[in-house]
C-alpha cells in the first residue's frame, strides 16, 4: 500500500465499484484508449442539450502533483479509490489506483491528445467528461467563465478565507457546485456535486 494510503474494500468489489463509478459519471460514448487530435475533441454535454468544448492545458492555474483519495456517491451508492494527479500548462495526467496502488486505469491530456485507457473499467467511457470535472475544478476562473457562457451557461465563484465555491448554472438552475477547500500548507480538498446527473464526490489530498 502506498504511503499515507487509505484502506479500502476487497479488491473484486473494489473492482465492480470503481467500474459502476465511472460509467455513471462519465457517460456513454467514444471507446476507451481512443486517439484525438487537436481541434477534435468531442464535446461535453453539460446539459442534455447544451455543450462545450474542454479548455487547453495551458488555462490550467498553477501546477499540482498529488496523490488523493477519492469518494463518490450516486444514488445512495458509494464507491472510493485513490487517484495521483499531475497538472500544468503542458498537460494534464490522472492514475487511478487501487487498494495495493496498482494502476487501474489513466488518463493523459496535452495540447494535442487525450487519452483514457484502462482493462477494468467498460468500453465506451468518454475521456472529456473526466477531464471537465478536473478543469472545472483546477483551470482558470476567467477562461471558465467564457467558455461556459459561450455555450449558454454562467460560471460563478465566490470565496471566503479559506474556501471557494465554483457554481454552474443554467438559468436559474444549479448543474453543478464545486467547493474547493484550501489548508495552510496549501493543500486542496475539492467537494464536486452535480444535481443535474445526481452524483457527487470528494477528492482529498492525502500526498503533495
Amino acid at each position: 500500500m502506498l504511503k499515507g494510503a487509505v484502506p479500502l474494500p476487497p479488491p473484486r468489489t473494489f473492482a465492480r465499484a470503481c467500474a459502476m463509478a465511472f460509467t455513471i459519471l462519465l457517460f456513454f460514448s467514444s471507446c476507451a484508449a481512443t486517439r484525438h487530435r487537436e481541434n477534435a475533441f468531442s464535446p461535453v454535454y453539460v446539459t442534455d442539450v447544451k455543450k462545450l468544448q474542454v479548455l487547453p492545458p495551458r488555462y490550467m492555474d498553477g501546477r499540482l502533483d498529488d496523490l488523493q483519495f477519492f469518494s463518490g456517491n450516486f444514488a445512495g451508492r458509494s464507491f472510493y479509490f485513490q487517484t495521483y494527479i499531475q497538472a500544468d500548462k503542458k498537460g494534464l495526467s490522472l492514475t487511478i489506483l487501487n487498494e495495493m496502488g496498482f494502476e487501474m486505469g489513466s488518463l493523459s491530456y496535452t495540447e494535442k491528445d487525450l487519452s483514457f485507457s484502462s482493462s477494468y473499467f467498460p468500453q465506451g467511457l468518454k475521456a472529456e467528461y473526466m477531464l471537465l470535472d478536473l478543469q472545472n475544478c483546477y483551470y482558470d476562473v476567467d477562461m471558465l467563465r467564457e467558455s461556459y457562457a459561450a455555450a449558454g451557461h454562467e460560471f460563478s465563484t465566490s470565496t471566503t478565507e479559506n474556501t471557494e465555491t465554483r457554481r454552474i448554472q443554467d438559468g436559474d438552475t444549479i448543474i453543478e457546485e464545486i467547493t474547493i477547500e484550501r489548508s495552510e500548507s496549501g493543500r486542496k480538498d475539492i467537494r464536486i456535486a452535480n444535481s443535474l446527473r445526481s452524483y457527487s464526490y470528494e477528492l482529498r489530498t492525502i500526498a503533495q
